[in-house]
């Protein structure tokens, strides 16, 4: 059977980066390591020596349609949020599922590093798009099989924790400035 294409995987990006959080009258900002990886965001809490500390908040681009733009002010803010109309999924792992509140994360004064996060977060959810595609499609030609009374091939849809990608894939490598990414990807 045919398949509907999948996009390349986008290179894995991390970093410590600020996160906005609370209401906009009584926001803060607060330091988090974010790992942006086969079409999931994922972040937490550093701890004083790099390593990553349990409570580990998620967005799964594949199950809220959502964009990316840059702050209004010119700050060089970036904002993700749902598009309109839709909220962010309870299947997530963050304090904003079910409501359409945008997660805004800054890198700080670096402009490049602005626009390599900028870059990578719109391939990661245009990479997400695809697999939510791909999956969809499968799902409807396993149906269109077994309602024409033969039998499903089984489509293999993704469980509802995958990001993507498989888990032997590697993680993010090498470094530049203060951003971890995948070279050659």
């Amino acid at each position: 059977s045919a398949r509907l294409p999948v996009a390349p995987t986008p290179p894995c990006v991390s970093a410590v980066l600020w996160k906005k959080t609370g209401c906009s009258w009584r926001s803060r900002w607060v330091r988090r390591r974010f790992v942006l990886r086969c079409g999931c965001l994922h972040w937490t809490s550093p701890s004083s020596d790099g390593k990553v500390l349990a409570g580990l908040n998620f967005i799964n681009f594949s199950r809220t349609m959502c964009e990316v733009e840059r702050a209004a002010d010119g700050c060089g803010d970036i904002v993700i949020r749902p598009v309109d109309g839709a909220v962010w999924s309870s299947q997530d792992a963050h304090g904003r599922v079910l409501t359409a509140t945008p997660l805004v994360i800054s890198v700080g004064r670096d402009a490049d590093t602005s626009d390599i996060w900028f870059r990578r977060i719109g391939e990661h959810i245009a990479f997400a798009r695809s697999l939510l595609e791909a999956s969809q499609c499968r799902e409807l030609g396993s149906a269109a099989i077994t309602n024409e009374g033969g039998s499903s091939s089984g489509g293999g849809s993704s469980s509802s924790s995958d990001c993507g990608c498989s888990s032997n894939s590697s993680t993010c490598g090498n470094s530049i400035g203060n951003v971890s990414t995948d070279i050659g990807a």
